[in-house]
């Protein structure tokens, strides 16, 4: 009987490896939140408006290709503006192509929020000074022999107009 304890391990760990595999290769559905991303913007230009951080895709494939951007990471949902300024609407969908992480044979079946809607704005720049917020406590009969000098003073913030003026 001891004999035989390796060989029926073997046995069930090899059924395992053949049910995983012949289920994986069956189509699934997956749902996948991932970061929203805009490119190719226009030099000197930037968004203006207030994205969402995260779109939801809707995807079908077989399970070894479910499987495998599951375990890859660091995805994240591409949308070009291409050369357009002012007010634009993006289809999401129509994004699909800029993608290079969705394989051929996966299959988008839907993104949300569909559309989104974008600003494109000049950039500005501001000047901003840096003002230290430090509290320093000391024990007593003793202090701070000079000022606290901040390096640099300022620094050069670039932006839209309406991003800028927050600041």
């Amino acid at each position: 009987m001891k004999k035989r304890i390796p060989i029926i391990i073997l046995s069930v760990l090899f059924s395992i490896i053949i049910w995983t595999s012949v289920n994986l290769s069956g189509s699934f559905y997956t749902t996948l939140q991932l970061p929203l991303r805009v490119n190719s913007v226009r030099d000197g230009y930037g968004i203006a408006s207030n994205l969402p951080e995260t779109v939801t895709v809707k995807l079908k494939a077989a399970g070894w290709n479910l499987l495998g951007l599951q375990v890859r990471g660091g995805l994240e949902f591409l949308v070009s503006t291409g050369l357009e300024t002012g007010n634009i609407r993006v289809n999401l969908l129509n994004s699909v192509p800029d993608n290079k992480w969705v394989p051929s044979d996966v299959q988008i079946l839907d993104v949300w929020p569909s559309y989104i809607n974008l600003k494109i704005d000049k950039l500005d720049f501001k000047r901003l000074p840096v003002k230290p917020m430090i509290s320093i406590d000391f024990k007593e009969e003793f202090g701070l022999a000079k000022s606290v000098i901040t390096f640099p003073d300022s620094v050069d913030v670039e932006g839209t107009r309406k991003f800028l003026d927050t600041l």
